[in-house]
């Protein structure tokens, strides 16, 4: 959605996706989003392959295959965008960015939950294993991973609907 390349924080990319999104599930958690006081603080920051005034980590990811990142730091949180590619603007990826942008400090002050998370996510893999394309796809970028765990299963449709099928062990229902 181009309208997305216009917003400087948070609270303006999703209004956005409130506004634009068919998704009701997209449009359900942005609103809640939307209410956190702190989604105005939220920078968002546009750019492309090449940048070079961008922190280490935003170039690390936007010069390989991420579409985004999210970054934290004592100055606060910053969402990264790839500016140069058609697919970063979908209302699934602003959504997802913001879930990271809103549960990071969390997920870093509680490791535990973390760990729980990151153990639900390797349940999932094993679960799913490779044969499928969504099974390759979360061995390849999600297994292990907390974070982007939680994110997938929440702002992925095909991640959703694929896992209202699994029970708490990872494993099909019967």
């Amino acid at each position: 959605m181009a309208e997305f390349s216009t917003a400087t924080n948070a609270e303006e990319l999703l209004a956005k996706v409130v506004a634009h999104s068919s998704d009701k599930a997209l449009v359900d958690l942005a609103t809640f989003f939307l209410s956190s006081p702190f989604a105005k603080d939220i920078k968002i920051v546009f750019a492309q392959k090449g940048d070079s005034n961008l922190p280490p980590v935003a170039i690390r990811h936007l010069n390989g295959q991420s579409l985004a990142v999210t970054h934290s730091t004592s100055d606060g949180v910053t969402i990264y965008f790839r500016k140069d590619s058609p697919d970063t603007f979908s209302d699934t990826l602003v959504v997802h960015e913001a879930l990271h942008a809103v549960t990071e400090a969390a997920l870093d002050r509680n490791p535990s939950l973390r760990k729980e998370l990151e153990s639900i996510s390797m349940a999932v893999r094993y679960s799913l294993g490779t044969a499928s394309e969504a099974g390759n796809f979360w061995s390849r970028n999600i297994a292990g991973k907390g974070n982007e765990a939680l994110a997938y299963a929440i702002t992925s449709k095909e991640f959703r609907d694929l896992l209202s099928t699994l029970a708490a062990d990872g494993k099909p229902f019967a």
